[in-house]
């Protein structure tokens, strides 16, 4: 953006914006929002919003929207990290719930309570699928959309998090992080933002793998469970189960299907939950995906291995003509 266009953005409309029930507004330029195709229709029509020059969205609360407008004025969006569950992670040796410091090395022990979880993107081109299809493990999901040419920089990368080096996954509460990429995919795909969904996607993917396989009972469990609910809720029913995050939140309950067997998620088949119940169809066949591989896996027939030969053997290595091998020697030539 050159200062020409800039001043113009700032010297735009002004918008009020109100989320969910708050009666504080926050304000928007209309350039900006105008970012997106469909909120340019509704700043630079003739529409009741365009006219009051307010927008209430009740569907989005107070952070997503103020997240929303952070990433459409600097293309970018900060989100706190995991919070520790002091009852969890206290052990013997330590005092008022505070976590262990690790022995591994480490510029500092007290992790930031609140910065950017940010992930470089990974080469996110799916390749075209196989005559039989494959499920992927979650650290190779890719997504067509995510963006490969974004790079950012190893200090703000959520591996680089000293957290990792204090708490386990399953002493963390991931529940505000994840509503908040969530809620963010879902922003972009209500108001055509591919970059942001894209974003929101590849962040939402990193913590996901960083979490690994996480044991039954795990409050992270629960974070996944309440997760997909709110997925399903909001989400756009195109795309079926191959819509990016629908895939995505199905392969990390595959991958960790007998934590979430422990936590009934079989029982959402009969549920009243309308979410619940939708989940359930492109969960069962990413099941049926694992069983095929498992069953193909053991199938195979098991390659013969022969034996290494040795000295002992009797075998002639070097083309003597007993059984012991013929030695070389430098400057001595061979010896048996």
């Amino acid at each position: 953006m050159d200062g020409t266009s800039r001043s113009s953005t700032f010297k735009s409309d002004v918008f009020k914006i109100f989320a969910g029930s708050s009666t504080q507004p926050f304000f928007a330029h209309a350039d900006i929002l105008a970012r997106s195709d469909v909120l340019r229709q509704v700043v630079q029509g003739s529409w009741k919003e365009s006219l009051e020059q307010t927008i209430r969205w009740t569907e989005w609360d107070d952070v997503a929207v103020e997240k929303f407008l952070e990433w459409l004025y600097t293309n970018d969006y900060t989100c706190p990290y995991p919070t520790p569950i002091h009852s969890l992670v206290k052990e013997d040796g330590e005092k008022d719930g505070q976590p262990k410091v690790s022995n591994k090395p480490s510029n500092t022990h007290v992790a930031p309570t609140q910065t950017d979880i940010t992930e470089p993107h990974s080469d996110p081109f799916r390749k075209p699928p196989a005559k039989k299809q494959k499920l992927l493990p979650l650290k190779d999901l890719t997504w067509s959309g995510a963006n490969p040419a974004k790079k950012l920089s190893p200090a703000q990368e959520y591996d680089k998090w000293p957290g990792h080096q204090l708490w386990r996954p399953q002493q963390l509460d991931y529940g505000v992080p994840f509503s908040i990429h969530a809620e963010l995919y879902l922003m972009g795909c209500r108001y055509l933002l591919d970059d942001l969904r894209s974003r929101a996607w590849s962040r939402l993917r990193a913590m996901l793998v960083k979490i690994g396989r996480p044991p039954p009972g795990s409050p992270v469990i629960t974070n996944v469970r309440d997760l997909i609910l709110e997925v399903y809720d909001k989400i756009d029913g195109s795309g079926g189960d191959v819509e990016p995050l629908k895939e995505l939140l199905a392969t990390f309950v595959v991958d960790n299907f007998t934590a979430f067997q422990a936590s009934g998620i079989e029982d959402w088949a009969t549920s009243d939950n309308k979410p619940a119940r939708e989940f359930i169809p492109g969960l069962m066949s990413k099941l049926m995906l694992r069983v095929e591989e498992l069953e193909d896996e053991v199938s195979k027939p098991k390659p013969v291995v022969a034996p290494s030969p040795s000295i002992e053997s009797g075998v002639d290595w070097f083309g003597g003509s007993d059984s012991l091998p013929s030695i070389y020697y430098p400057g001595r030539g061979r010896r048996r």
